[in-house]
């Protein structure tokens, strides 16, 4: 039902998509989808020059695949819009929120990106508070910590279906429901 969704989606005024992957970014671009699509999961440097060619907004949290990016942007004399994933306590996926300051100053030296947007997700929304509270306090120290230095990212997000009910907030202007 991705096709039907996202075209319905398109046509009610939704102004930014996000998807999993690579393919599913490329699926939409397919159906007519010209709005940004954001990959949420990490991409392989191998697939710059699809994300480049597809007009996608990659997850970045390594410098070999923004130095990729910015290659074949550069190659194909276009710029790109990145996002970058802060990891505040997952685990999984992201730059270290306590290394992200450096990271995201590193990447926005990379002429053909432009970074449009850091993020993070909250694994424990509904069930633990306290940890959810200290995952959006690292994020919001870390967004002053760039606006201070000059580096004013438009797009910052965190929430999750859960996250976007139970943790108003003044620093979150993207959200990404899923369950709900």
């Amino acid at each position: 039902g991705m096709e039907k969704i996202g075209l319905l989606l398109d046509k009610e005024g939704v102004g930014f998509f996000c998807v999993s992957d690579i393919n599913e970014g490329i699926a939409l671009r397919k159906f007519g989808i010209k709005k940004p699509i954001l990959l949420l999961e990490s991409t392989l440097v191998f697939d710059a020059q699809k994300i480049v060619d597809y007009q996608l907004v990659p997850t970045i949290c390594t410098l070999g695949l923004a130095a990729s990016l910015n290659a074949y942007a550069q190659k194909k004399k276009k710029r790109i819009d990145v996002h970058v994933k802060v990891d505040t306590g997952m685990g999984r996926l992201g730059v270290w929120h306590e290394e992200a300051f450096d990271f995201i100053k590193k990447v926005n030296t990379f002429k053909s990106l432009r970074i449009m947007g850091i993020f993070t997700h909250f694994p424990a929304a509904d069930t633990d508070r306290s940890f959810t509270r200290k995952q959006l306090q690292c994020l919001y120290d870390l967004v002053k910590r760039l606006d201070r230095s000059g580096l004013i990212i438009p797009h910052i997000h965190a929430a999750n279906s859960m996250g976007l009910a139970g943790y108003p907030t003044h620093i979150v202007n993207l959200a990404r429901p899923g369950l709900m």
